[in-house]
């Protein structure tokens, strides 16, 4: 009988398993944290330096009420 999982399967099994505690605190952060984070982890893609991201603010933050997406700027 062959094993079901290969060992590529097992290891991205694994990952995954390993990754959903991460996903679950993420979710749970305060949306003004999760866009400063995303702003600094992405600061050269935007065309800004690192510092000048580390510096950002949130100005305001407010939530869509027809579906529950949460603007920052």
């Amino acid at each position: 009988m062959k094993p079901t999982f290969t060992p590529a399967a097992r290891m991205l099994a694994a990952a995954a398993l390993l990754a959903l505690p991460g996903l679950a605190v993420a979710q749970n952060a305060a949306p003004d944290s999760r866009a400063l984070n995303a702003l600094q982890s992405r600061a050269a893609s935007f065309g800004i330096s690192a510092a000048d991201a580390a510096d950002a603010t949130v100005s305001s933050q407010h939530t869509d009420a027809q579906n529950g997406v949460t603007h920052v700027s």
